[in-house]
């Protein structure tokens, strides 16, 4: 016999949440993090690989991530509902209001190329800012991006993980100026497949916390099956055979 609760096999240790997040971009070249942190847990220095972080951002709207898909198929003369279904297509957009008014975040945000003054050191006007104007491109860039939460205790953390190889920004909202407010930059992405991370995107949990592989055995769900293994021994013997009969 077994139990309701046995059945439903609550684990409240498989709340995640994102208690923290960061956001990172970086332009698309073709090339992408097979593995976020080092063996023992900690975080990879993704800064060498190319990405740039768009710092904090607000914390009402937090981080969307929103998976696209399209289903047809044909349907039968008679027949209730469709025969079979075939996803005719699929997509990942992120949105994300950034606040911090960094370089690498404002050349997404305009289209603009701020290469140069990172490089350069220093801003392009005699007064030490700097003026840029907005790509007249035909093609609208590509970016690879990386979306990390933050869940755990010090020392036992646990990074729920997104990579998506090719995003492409279609949208930054309204650029609001207001005594009241910060200026912010809504941006929005869609992603589409890459052909060299041959996926759409990647997922997956890692960190300090998933080195015991306690998290791991409860997401496999591979505790024992509820009512026992089917294989309990008849009292006093052993599973096997009993021989009858003296010896000699």
């Amino acid at each position: 016999m077994t139990t309701f609760s046995k059945l439903k096999g609550k684990q409240d240790s498989l709340l995640f949440a994102a208690l923290d997040c960061l956001v990172l971009i970086k332009p698309y070249d073709g090339t992408f993090p097979e593995a976020i942190t080092e063996a023992d847990g900690s975080l990879r220095d993704l800064y060498s690989e190319g990405f740039r972080t768009i710092g904090e951002f607000q914390k009402s709207e937090g981080v969307g991530l929103t998976f696209d898909k399209e289903v047809d198929g044909p349907e039968g003369y008679g027949s209730r509902g469709k025969r079979r279904y075939i996803i005719s297509s699929e997509g990942i957009n992120l949105s994300v209001t950034a606040q911090e008014h960094r370089l690498s975040t404002l050349g997404i945000v305009y289209d603009a190329n701020t290469k140069e003054l990172v490089e350069a050191g220093q801003g392009n006007q005699a007064d030490g800012g700097f003026i840029l104007k907005k790509n007249r491109a035909a093609r609208l860039p590509e970016y690879t991006v990386v979306v990390i939460g933050l869940d755990g205790d010090p020392g036992q953390e646990i990074y729920p993980v997104w990579i998506i190889p090719k995003m492409t920004m279609t949208n930054t909202g309204d650029v609001s100026l207001s005594d009241s407010e910060t200026i912010a930059f809504q941006l929005q992405f869609e992603g589409t497949e890459s052909a060299e991370y041959d996926s759409l995107y990647g997922f997956g949990y890692v960190g300090p916390g998933m080195k015991d592989g306690k998290v791991f055995e409860l997401m496999a769900g591979t505790e024992e099956a509820p009512g026992g293994t089917g294989t309990e021994e008849a009292p006093g013997g052993t599973g096997d055979d009993q021989e009858s009969g003296e010896e000699g």
